[in-house]
């Protein structure tokens, strides 16, 4: 039978006559955590244990229950019946209980041959429970509840302990800020961290029922975090925002009027305001002023009246007095005001038909605000005024004696830009500005040439602007003291032409030496491309001057350009060496010397990957070619593995025959061989050629191992 149908049953029974009481602890239990399983034929205790792999804690008869609370069961587990249900207040059929040990199913047996209720909690968390309530029999063939028989108490073979649910939270706000107050509502001690803005962290370890506050917290998001011996078991994040901004005091206007004075508290807050005014004769008066929204007091005798403004809660926000002198000389009446159109602008006519001067404010749109005095019985006009919602307020030292809205609806659609045409003539840059519409506006034109130049242009009219220098100029359309359109017209009417880069180029003992030069007034790129990959490419300031030497025979190209735009390309041709000299190529490489260079495709530097730097001379000294060559004065890194060695260009002194170069290994190297060796070219080569390189004679070379940190000069003499 499912809980519903119990529930019906029950419900049937108490309409007929029987009556379920608890009886003797006066609490109101909850309904059992689980629905019972009917079993119609009971199954010895043990029996019913071992089904749902449990072991017997214990039996208690029926008789047993209806009469005592406290058991010891056969496996020492120590329970406790909390509550007990009756039938007709005579017979048992129903109990809460709590134990000591985790329960994992109880069966409720009932007399007079009704089934057995079966309660499993073996589902739930750790495996069972530690009590429940409102377990009962189940109903007999006359569709009421049997007294218990007996009931059987099963639970695990090693007791579980269940999981702890997570703490319970809740959040109040204070006058000093948010406060936390975390719960452990379980039976076992659990541990809680709290963390919230700007690094706040707490943590507690709760027992059983206990709880902690945490007060002055600042607002913001907060995460309370429920663990048992190191596993989370819930997590929780609130949010506090106890921070509320102070509010404003209420404005205060005041008036006359023919019956006293009329006073009046506006509160522009998004807060009620609690508004107080004190007055002559112990007068007082409370108001509770709700968020933008005012009141208004009158009728009010001559003096001084207060009027204190504080939160709901009391705080004070602030005070003012006014003073009323409203029966001496009669209140002055709002100035009337007539208004009318002149073409596209509105016009307000203002007369004061009053005894005294008041001061009139008209306020309007786009920031209008003026004021003036009017004379008793004079008048006055506001002119110019553009379409849109005015305010006239009328006052007397100080004081408001009224407000009047008025709407301005007079203006025609604004007008469009005036267009601007530009053009080039032989005195420069020139503008045709054209007005095309239907009225009159203001042009004004800023730039190189001319400085806020303005006219009126009328309706179809052109106004030309002449001998315009080169450069962006900000053309404006106004009308009525409004922008309209504002935009950047340029000039670029000279056209500038660049001159190439200067090349002189000249033969020494070194090889090529060449020097370019920019003559012109602004910065030029150039680019060099020649032999052997040489390649450069500088950007040259105006007048700049750049040199290079040892340059190789061969073609170099040097291209000039102006903003990504090519100005020349210009070709150069050295021709330094002289036939017949002997010509050696140096080469610095990792590892051991080549020997035998070129006589197998393997037996090259650059083919093993170890060739750092090579470089090749005439025996007059001139440079023929080159690789991987250093910058001029500068040194150039190369890698093998993890050591990094830095090296100089090799240099070749022709009086001693002698070639050099300079290595300093980094800190991380130590035990890295370097060699340079120096080959004689064949035949009439004056640099490397791979397909003649077998030719090549080995004339001396140098091999060391470089330490940490080491610097070290290699020396190759051709005087063999």
């Amino acid at each position: 039978m499912n809980r519903s149908a119990t529930t019906l049953a029950v419900t049937a029974m108490l309409l007929v006559s029987s009556v379920l009481v608890a009886g003797g602890f006066g609490g109101v239990a909850a309904a059992a955590i689980v629905e019972p399983t009917e079993v119609d034929a009971p199954s010895p205790p043990e029996s019913i244990c071992a089904a749902e792999g449990l072991e017997l804690r214990g039996k208690i008869d029926g008789g047993d229950l209806a009469t005592q609370s406290e058991f010891t069961l056969d496996d020492g587990t120590e329970l406790t019946v909390t509550d007990r249900y009756f039938k007709d207040d005579t017979e048992i059929v129903g109990i809460d209980f709590t134990s000591t040990a985790t329960v994992g199913l109880v069966s409720v047996k009932g007399g007079q041959g009704s089934a057995t209720n079966v309660y499993d909690y073996t589902g739930q968390a750790g495996g069972g429970v530690l009590g429940d309530t409102e377990l009962y029999t189940a109903f007999n063939d006359r569709g009421v509840r049997a007294g218990i028989s007996n009931v059987v108490f099963c639970g695990p073979s090693e007791d579980v302990t269940p999981t702890p649910d997570p703490v319970t939270v809740e959040s109040t706000c204070t006058a000093e800020g948010g406060v936390l107050t975390v719960t452990n509502e379980n039976d076992v001690a659990v541990d809680v961290t709290v963390n919230g803005p700007d690094e706040f962290e707490q943590t507690a370890t709760l027992g059983a029922g206990e709880n902690v506050s945490y007060d002055a917290l600042a607002d913001g998001a907060y995460t309370v975090t429920t663990s048992d011996d190191g596993v989370v078991v819930g997590e929780e994040t609130l949010t506090l925002d106890c921070e509320e901004e102070t509010p404003d005091p209420v404005a205060v206007t005041y008036r006359c009027t023919a019956l006293g004075g009329e006073l009046t508290v506006a509160n522009d807050e998004d807060v009620a305001v609690a508004v107080t005014v004190n007055g002559p004769d112990e007068f007082e008066q409370v108001l509770t002023v709700e968020a933008n929204s005012q009141q208004s007091l009158s009728d009010l005798t001559d003096g001084q009246y207060t009027v204190t403004s504080r939160t709901l809660a009391g705080d004070l926000l602030g005070q003012e007095s006014v003073t009323f002198d409203c029966f001496e000389d009669p209140t002055p009446e709002p100035v009337s005001v007539t208004q009318s159109c002149v073409g596209a602008d509105g016009l307000f006519a203002i007369a004061n038909d009053n005894a005294v001067a008041v001061n009139v404010t008209v306020t309007g749109p786009e920031g209008f605000d003026e004021t003036r005095t009017v004379a008793p019985g004079d008048d006055v006009l506001f002119v110019n005024l553009a379409d849109g919602a005015y305010t006239v307020t009328t006052s007397v030292a100080g004081q408001q004696v009224g407000e009047e809205m008025l709407t301005v609806d007079c203006d025609e659609e604004t007008p469009g830009a005036v267009s601007v045409l530009s053009q080039c003539t032989d005195m420069g840059g020139e503008f045709t500005v054209t007005n095309a519409n239907d009225v009159a506006v203001n042009v004004t034109i800023d730039g190189p040439t001319i400085s806020d130049q303005q006219v009126t242009l009328g309706a179809g009219e052109e106004w030309v602007v002449p001998d315009l220098a080169d450069g962006e100029y900000t053309v404006t359309t106004s009308y009525r003291g409004q922008t309209v359109d504002e935009r950047t017209v340029t000039v670029d009417c000279v056209e500038e032409s660049y001159d190439p880069v200067s090349v002189t180029y000249e033969c020494t003992a070194e090889g090529g030496a060449g020097t370019i030069t920019n003559t012109n007034d602004v910065a030029v790129r150039v680019t060099v491309d020649g032999p052997d990959g040489y390649s450069v490419d500088r950007t040259l300031a105006p007048g700049q001057t750049i040199s290079g030497s040892g340059l190789v025979d061969g073609e170099y190209t040097v291209t000039t350009s102006v903003d990504g735009e090519q100005v020349s390309q210009q070709t150069v041709v050295l021709d330094c060496v002289e036939a017949g000299d002997e010509a050696y190529q140096f080469d610095l490489a990792f590892g051991p010397v080549i020997e035998d260079l070129g006589d197998s495709p393997d037996a090259f530097y650059g083919t093993q990957e170890r060739l750092m730097h090579a470089a090749s001379f005439t025996s007059d000294g001139a440079g023929t070619g080159a690789h991987n060559v250093p910058d001029p004065g500068e040194t150039a890194r190369a890698a093998s593995g993890s050591c990094d060695v830095r090296y100089s260009a090799i240099a070749y002194d022709a009086d001693t025959g002698t070639a050099t170069v300079t290595l300093t290994a980094d800190e991380d190297c130590d035990g890295t061989t370097v060699t340079f060796a120096g080959y004689e070219l064949p035949g009439d080569d004056t640099r490397f050629v791979r397909a003649n390189a077998s030719g090549q004679e080995l004339v001396g070379y140098e091999t060391v191992t470089l330490g940490a940190g080491e610097t070290v000069t290699l020396t190759v003499s051709t005087d063999v």
